[in-house]
């Protein structure tokens, strides 16, 4: 499919073809959403720096203004490191919904990974991340400390969150991928054989691995893991992805 650019928003034909898979699916009638929120975010975030508004956006895309403006903060507010994690409805097992990723952009960036980590350690809900928001600005606690009183009505930590850097030279080439595709690449590094040595030897249940642009991330079904084990997985990880974008 060529790539040249035919419109005022600055999109490339795929892209926008993309996008109304996405983000206007109702216009395309396909069920299947080529872009996650955050991809679809990017876009819509360099067509308002290349001239364009929130209103015209949303015209071309058969949807409200105030849904492109909601992607828009989630891409720009929440921290880059967490985009790949972000999924619009049906959410699948250890993402994060798009309404729940607003509520966390709303944090400081240094307190984002605290309710990353709530929503899939502790199975927070939407409603409980206002409920922190709420109390972080109306009370003198911590952050921490609020999530740990919050959780106490979730029945404790369930799972395990670790997040690892892409390595930078991986990055450029990372960059043109679409998260979906890189999910792929993440289900065949998943199953590397040095990889399931390690989870099998030590009993390790991996719920979900995704890869990002600048990060990738690992939900386990335990609520804690050795250093020594999550560095001899990461190192696995990082091989493999060497491997796969040399």
């Amino acid at each position: 499919m060529g790539s040249k650019v035919k419109n005022n928003f600055g999109w490339t034909n795929e892209e926008e073809i993309y996008l109304l898979t996405s983000v206007g699916n109702q216009k395309t009638g396909f069920s299947q959403r080529d872009y996650t929120p955050t991809e679809a975010g990017e876009k819509i975030s360099s067509a308002i720096q290349n001239g364009a508004t929130q209103k015209e956006i949303a015209k071309f895309l058969s949807v409200d203004s105030s849904i492109v403006g909601r992607l828009n903060r989630v891409y720009s507010d929440l921290d880059s490191k967490f985009h790949h994690l972000v999924s619009f409805t049906p959410v699948p097992d250890g993402q994060i919904s798009f309404d729940s990723a607003q509520e966390i952009a709303r944090f400081e960036r240094n307190d984002q990974s605290f309710l990353v980590k709530a929503l899939l350690e502790y199975k927070f809900r939407r409603e409980q991340i206002q409920a922190v928001f709420q109390q972080l600005e109306r009370s003198d606690k911590d952050l921490d400390e609020i999530i740990e009183t919050v959780s106490k009505r979730t029945g404790g930590k369930r799972k395990l969150l670790i997040i690892g850097l892409v390595p930078e030279n991986l990055t450029e080439k990372i960059q043109k991928i679409k998260l979906n595709d890189l999910n792929v690449i993440a289900e065949n590094i998943k199953k590397d054989t040095a990889l399931q040595e390690i989870l099998q030897k030590e009993q390790i249940e991996l719920q979900r691995f995704q890869i990002g642009k600048s990060t990738f991330s690992l939900l386990f079904l335990r609520s804690s893991l050795p250093r020594k084990i999550i560095e001899e997985l990461s190192k696995v990880i990082v091989e493999r992805l060497h491997l796969e974008f040399k």
